[in-house]
């Protein structure tokens, strides 16, 4: 039996909207970015942080409240934020290919650029 979900009209469908931008690799960002910040200045496609726009896409603004970035990163797991395909229609529409906050993303926090990394969170400088 196939559950229907509501679909996501927009990021704060699913999550209180807030002044945390989270920004999503586009699908074609080089593969170097997939694999953190080490690996994406060896491939010299550090995300550049006056314009977001070249590698990413931004999904929406959330407020964090007193969560961490893990928690954040957590939060935007497919299996929290769409367990039944809830964000699925706000994805495409956004021309991205993925649910779950991965490795290359981004999170704009208090006027800094975090990075997801291989492990944690880098951060990429002010905005």
């Amino acid at each position: 039996m196939e559950i229907k979900s509501k679909q996501y009209g927009s990021l704060n469908d699913a999550f209180e909207y807030g002044d945390v931008q989270i920004w999503y690799a586009k699908p074609d960002a080089p593969f170097g970015l997939k694999f953190g910040l080490a690996s994406a200045k060896v491939g010299n496609c550090v995300p550049d942080i006056n314009d977001l726009s070249k590698s990413h896409i931004l999904l929406g603004s959330i407020s964090m409240g007193e969560r961490s970035m893990e928690d954040v990163f957590t939060s935007f797991q497919g299996e929290c934020w769409s367990p039944y395909g809830e964000a699925r229609e706000l994805i495409r529409s956004r021309g991205l290919g993925h649910t779950s906050m991965s490795v290359g993303d981004l999170i704009v926090r208090d006027g800094k650029v975090l990075m997801v990394d291989s492990r944690g969170f880098t951060e990429l400088g002010d905005v």
